[in-house]
């Protein structure tokens, strides 16, 4: 099972290419422990296709904190997500690297501490220095929750104008707008008597595109116009 990795940012959603974390707690001579367990730091590697100014300005301000989600999900969407939500997160370490054999990408090194931890919804750990209130932390995201919607989705053009009609071979973009969903799965039926569509270079089957990720509350998905049936030629189609 492939598993996937998104952190959630300020409405941004990051892939996560690597992870890891530690939690420890001290121990008497028998090794029974005597502290109250420390999760330490999240180290987290970010892979983007955008240079993003907004994670050095986190690490060079000492009192700048943030609040964030990192949600782990299996790409075929049929396992449950595990998602941990950090209050009041300092960036500690910070680390840009930039390979010119590979232009398309940029990675980005952080590691997050964060004062209160809530993993799958339950409260996990909350340090001295916190600020914001765990308990209303809990009331918000049941409120989140039942409210997390598909609002809508449309077809436009590459200047986001939307769409009536479009010519075989030509490429679209599926805007979607959402509430409360970003890292969530969804699929969207796209039925259209007229046309095929292509999605990263494979035909959209039965026109239902599935298993996309939400990465933020209005999101565009670039598809390619394909005729419905091989023996059609190029025209233009009513959408």
């Amino acid at each position: 099972m492939t598993i996937q990795g998104k952190l959630l940012l300020e409405g941004e959603a990051y892939t996560i290419i690597n992870y890891a974390t530690e939690i420890t707690q001290q121990c008497d001579y028998n090794g029974r422990p005597f502290s109250k367990p420390n999760w330490k730091i999240h180290d987290i590697v970010l892979r983007t296709n955008k240079r993003n100014d907004h994670f050095f300005e986190w690490a060079v301000t000492p009192l700048m904190t943030k609040h964030c989600e990192i949600i782990f999900s299996s790409a075929d969407g049929i396992s449950r997500s595990s998602t941990y939500k950090l209050f009041d997160v300092h960036c500690l370490f910070y680390n840009l690297e930039f390979d010119a054999n590979n232009t398309s990408s940029i990675l980005y090194r952080l590691k997050l501490s964060a004062a209160t931890t809530f993993f799958n919804g339950e409260l996990m750990l909350t340090k001295p220095w916190a600020k914001t209130d765990p308990h209303v932390t809990t009331t918000k995201k049941i409120t989140e929750e039942e409210e997390a919607t598909l609002i809508d989705y449309y077809l436009t053009d590459e200047t986001n104008k939307r769409l009536t009609s479009a010519e075989i071979g030509d490429t679209v973009y599926l805007t979607v707008q959402t509430k409360n969903l970003i890292g969530e799965l969804i699929s969207i039926d796209l039925h259209n008597p007229n046309v095929d569509f292509k999605y990263e270079g494979k035909l959209v089957q039965n026109d239902v595109l599935k298993n996309i990720q939400v990465q933020a509350a209005i999101q565009r998905i670039a598809l390619e116009v394909l005729p419905e049936g091989s023996d059609i030629e190029t025209q233009q189609m009513v959408f």
